[in-house]
């Protein structure tokens, strides 16, 4: 049993040593009929007086996992063996698939047998109501956020529900941030992506092309793509409807909104005009993008595969589903127009404050977000980690290669490339619009991109929404998927 150094409060120091006692009860360290470490060994350990450890203890007692034995010590009880806690987790289903969760859970379970996972899947538009509804009903115990969840969650007060860690050491900076509120983390890391460009390889090889590098700008992709266009294929595409694609143009552009004395957006204007350019001029290009409209990102992946395009923007998220590839295939870092910049997504798990089962729960959570549940993404998908692991090590628990997923995805040969870009990784939240005006944002913009409007009307239609009040139904379109 370790206990941590402590800087910390009374409160914190009791809470975390009655936290410990359970996990190594629940693990089975400590089996039924086995006694505790005496109390002046865990007032040492957790640097706690002996009237605060039995006051710990006494919690332990009456949930029935210990009981205490007048001048022999504290036992552990023959129903803590058996006692059964549930605990609800809510997910989008593409992250079953994208990060083995599956698989994840089952290694849960059988290191917890006396914790049920119940796993639900809300594939629903308004995935941040729903599962806040459901929290507040105490029916979720933990939930999937990833960063546009949160941005959301925020903006509709529902962060109050969410229980507070302190940030995680192991986990890239850059992805405790995305979930901060006031110095506190209200969702754990748990798995990542930047947008990226996945490129055909025999298609370049075929024209006699070099692969894409850091250099290229949009005018390069408009350029390349056109070449690489036939008769039987387009050059470039990705899906311009998508969040996750079509706002790296407002961030690459260097905008940013704030606001006046009198409460009305600010930003420049000049900005604003060559990202639509940038943007509308790649989808108006007939010569190398498709007039194909995607409902989704698997039908992007599908041309992709059927070799219908040769570039595409995607993540790593994505690559899971590319990896069966006929052809080979590579990535490289996204074009930029003022500088290197790309969205950066991430996905970490909360803990529903009011849940019964929070002590379970934030277990459960710790498992997720910890090396061995890591690692298992890592060895499994083509996903990223949130825990700062470039390779697995080879002293991890040890895997047959039925076990192991890994042969069967085929890692481009540039997929370390995540590290060489991670100064050009930007959150949404950089641009500083509520979640409600990007979506009435995106509707402005569909005017411009398909022709109905020139660019004097978009940049008017679009300066009289960001000034309008918000109405009730603003965020019921906002589409927040990982991919």
């Amino acid at each position: 049993m370790k206990s941590r150094p402590a800087r910390k409060t009374f409160r914190q120091r009791l809470e975390h040593m009655v936290q410990e006692l359970r996990k190594e009860i629940a693990a089975g360290s400590f089996k039924p009929g086995q006694f505790l470490p005496s109390e002046e060994e865990l007032a040492k350990l957790f640097q706690l007086s002996n009237k605060s450890v039995r006051q710990g203890l006494h919690v332990l007692v009456e949930e029935g996992l210990i009981e205490k034995l007048p001048r022999i010590g504290n036992k552990v009880t023959e129903a803590a063996g058996t006692v059964k806690t549930a605990v609800t987790l809510a997910c989008r289903t593409v992250l079953i698939e994208q990060a083995r969760l599956d698989l994840i859970l089952e290694r849960f379970r059988a290191k917890y047998p006396h914790i049920e996972v119940k796993l639900i899947t809300l594939d629903y538009n308004n995935y941040t109501q729903a599962t806040k509804q459901l929290m507040e009903s105490k029916a979720l115990d933990i939930i999937m956020l990833n960063h546009m969840d949160f941005m959301q969650m925020a903006e509709c007060d529902g962060l109050e529900l969410l229980e507070r860690f302190p940030p995680d050491p192991n986990a890239y900076p850059f992805l405790n941030d995305l979930f901060m509120q006031e110095q506190q983390l209200c969702a754990k890391p748990f798995a990542y992506s930047p947008v990226i460009l996945c490129y055909n390889k025999r298609h370049f090889q075929q024209m006699g092309m070099a692969d894409p590098d850091s250099s290229w700008t949009w005018d390069t992709v408009q350029s390349q793509a056109e070449l690489l266009s036939n008769r039987d294929r387009y050059g470039f595409y990705f899906n311009i409807l998508s969040d996750n694609r079509w706002l790296v143009y407002l961030l690459q552009s260097g905008l940013t909104f704030a606001r006046d004395e009198r409460g009305r957006y600010t930003y420049s204007e000049q900005r604003l005009k060559e990202c639509l350019r940038v943007c509308r001029s790649l989808i108006a290009n007939k010569k190398s993008f498709p007039s194909y409209m995607a409902e989704s990102e698997r039908d992007v992946q599908e041309l992709f595969l059927q070799e219908k395009v040769s570039i595409v923007m995607t993540t790593y998220f994505a690559l899971n589903n590319l990896s069966g590839a006929a052809f080979p295939y590579d990535i490289a870092p996204l074009p930029y127009t003022h500088a290197p910049a790309t969205l950066l997504q991430g996905i970490g798990w909360a803990v529903n404050r009011l849940s019964p089962e929070k002590e379970a729960a934030k277990l459960l959570v710790d498992f997720l977000t910890s090396h061995e549940g890591q690692t298992l993404i890592e060895r499994h998908t083509l996903s990223l980690p949130a825990l700062k692991m470039a390779e697995t090590e080879t002293n991890d628990t040890a895997e047959t290669e039925s076990e192991s997923l890994s042969g069967s995805l085929r890692k481009p040969t540039r997929y370390q490339l995540y590290k060489e870009i991670i100064p050009s990784f930007t959150p949404i939240s950089d641009l500083n619009l509520p979640l409600a005006k990007l979506t009435q944002l995106k509707q402005c913009l569909k005017y411009y991109w398909f022709q109905m409007e020139d660019e004097e009307q978009a940049v008017r239609r679009i300066e009289e929404m960001l000034n309008a009040p918000l109405s009730t139904d603003s965020y019921r379109t906002v589409q927040a998927l990982p991919g």
